[in-house]
């Protein structure tokens, strides 16, 4: 199990603009402001952790079987609707911002300043992902290291995982190392946190599941 610190680097104005709701970010000049200054003050308010732990792997005809000693899990589903193949070891991983952020959302909303909380509630979750981006990075990189290859990161609610998968996660993962906590409704806490897991194999394929996904309605498709 490795535990890491992480810094967002320099966040999209757009994205946190997006996020918070709007259209055209370069049209909206009265907001400017307040977008600008959630990113620069999201800078400091972020304390970047990552945990993971990588777990020998192989795909079966109903899922990927994991093997673990630290845990009664056996198996999970495939993420889309297909089969991955070629899975030899699945890295579990839990990034957090911290809970700075959040309660400075809270403060700025108790006096009376929604949309600077609004906005930097929103740089907030462009950070939380800017994280989960390098910790992705960093696997994939290693992966290629070791002649593998490493598949895009999937997390519990999208890919047709079920929320109830983050339980079984935390099971493999001591997310209390970086102080994250799941509640009993599956939501993490802080939450600006992203957990999920990567794939990796020497012949694994294919290395993003919305490739072969038959949901061709999903917000969250990346093709």
């Amino acid at each position: 199990m490795a535990i890491v610190q992480l810094k967002p680097g320099r966040l999209s104005e757009s994205e946190i603009y997006r996020l918070a709701g709007g259209g055209d970010f370069a049209s909206e000049t009265t907001v400017a402001d307040y977008v600008t200054k959630a990113a620069k003050k999201t800078e400091s308010l972020v304390h970047g952790h990552a945990i993971f732990q990588e777990y020998p792997a192989r795909s079966v005809d109903n899922g990927i079987a994991i093997k673990s000693s630290a845990s009664s899990i056996d198996r999970i589903p495939y993420p889309g609707t297909t089969r991955i193949f070629g899975v030899q070891a699945v890295v579990f991983f839990v990034v957090t911002i911290g809970s700075a952020l959040e309660r400075e959302v809270d403060q700025c909303f108790l006096r009376g300043d929604p949309l600077e909380g609004l906005f930097l509630d929103a740089a907030g979750s462009v950070a939380a992902e800017s994280l989960a981006d390098q910790l992705g990075a960093a696997i994939t990189e290693d992966a290629i290291r070791r002649g593998w290859k490493a598949g895009y990161r999937v997390s519990p609610g999208y890919c047709n995982w079920k929320m109830d998968l983050q339980k079984e996660l935390f099971e493999l993962v001591d997310c209390g190392y970086i102080g994250v906590e799941l509640t009993e409704s599956m939501l993490m806490i802080p939450r600006k946190s992203i957990s999920g897991a990567i794939f990796l194999g020497e012949e694994l394929h294919p290395l993003n599941p919305c490739e072969d996904c038959k949901r061709q309605d999903c917000e969250d498709r990346r093709t």
